[in-house]
């Protein structure tokens, strides 16, 4: 608990909390959105590896970059992308553009887990990056298993897509702690 009174911890594991879910979200929302629109189950699986394939190819070139990255406004443009994906993904059509806007989410959601892990050793002490490591594991382990029961209810309750919506909207709101996270002096 020691640890969470860091404001710059406290912020990123809300940050690191809403990007999460957000993948989550996807994950819940692609079948259930491709279920209604009568896709099949191959296209919605090339839906879902679309995703999967920006997350991975976005992960390899993220190295070549890295040094040359302000990580807050990376994370920051990258949230950016998210919520606009969330916004109008009810709107794509068909599966190519399920596909598109998959890839789009991917790019953004692949690209700041290793950002934020880099953030997260900026912002504790050296001796306490182990312990960190672990709540942000425990925050986002947490968040998993709720969440897709709060994505299911929503979405029997309105329309399939608003868990989308509402992963927009916690997005585009931790841009605050985002805007807020600085790292300890001397890193």
């Amino acid at each position: 608990m020691a640890l969470l009174r860091l404001p710059a911890l406290r912020w990123l594991i809300l940050v690191n909390l809403a990007l999460s879910s957000c993948w989550d979200a996807h994950s819940f929302a692609v079948p259930v959105i491709g279920h209604v629109r009568g896709m099949s189950a191959s296209a919605i699986g090339l839906v879902l590896g679309s995703f999967a394939a920006a997350a991975t190819v976005v992960r390899l070139l993220i190295g070549r970059f890295a040094d040359r990255l302000d990580e807050r406004a990376a994370l920051r443009a990258a949230m950016a992308l998210a919520t606009a994906t969330c916004l109008v993904y009810a709107y794509l059509p068909g599966a190519v553009g399920m596909m598109l806007g998959s890839a789009a989410l991917g790019l953004a959601l692949g690209s700041v887990q290793p950002m934020i892990l880099a953030m997260l050793h900026r912002v504790t002490p050296s001796d306490r990056h182990g312990e960190a490591l672990g709540v942000r594991m425990l925050a986002t382990n947490a968040a998993t298993i709720v969440m897709p029961l709060g994505f299911g209810v929503l979405a029997a309750a309105t329309v399939p897509w608003a868990p989308m919506w509402l992963m927009a909207a916690l997005v585009l709101m931790a841009q605050v702690p985002a805007s807020r996270i600085q790292a300890r002096p001397g890193h």
